[in-house]
């Protein structure tokens, strides 16, 4: 196998996955809030760590093959950054607006919240590769 590079496209898109497994967790643990068995509790921590241990490793393995940002990239990655941070603050005004008049049940927001962080990330990864493919600052 190649030692080869991690572009900055790749390590926006690798940055997805903790924002899925949030929402995984979230799922898990709204499903398994009524179980009070010690075997289910422990099933559930044990996905949980098993979960972790994967996006740690998958982060480790792919942090030794980044590549070394230059300025152009960092400039790309600070746009990005700018506009997710305001896309992110619209949504949670509007989740916030909404679940102040319409829904009454917490585990719709939540659900919301967490879907929130994931649809951050993905659009922060677009922006990085729509960005970085025209070159653009």
């Amino acid at each position: 196998m190649e030692n080869r590079k991690v572009s900055i496209r790749q390590w926006t898109k690798l940055q997805v996955v903790p924002a899925i497994c949030l929402l995984v967790n979230y799922y898990m643990s709204v499903q398994w809030l009524d179980t009070t068995s010690a075997e289910a509790d422990l099933r559930m921590n044990l996905i949980r760590l098993a979960i972790m241990l994967l996006i740690i490793a998958a982060l480790l393995l792919v942090r030794r093959k980044r590549d070394v940002m230059d300025e152009s990239a960092k400039q790309v990655i600070d746009r990005a950054n700018a506009l997710s941070f305001k896309w992110f603050f619209m949504y949670s005004g509007a989740v916030a607006l909404g679940a102040s008049m319409i829904v009454e049940n917490a585990k719709i927001i939540g659900y919301f919240i967490a879907g929130g962080f994931v649809a951050t990330s993905i659009v922060r990864a677009v922006i990085v590769h729509v960005l970085d493919s025209r070159g653009m600052m």
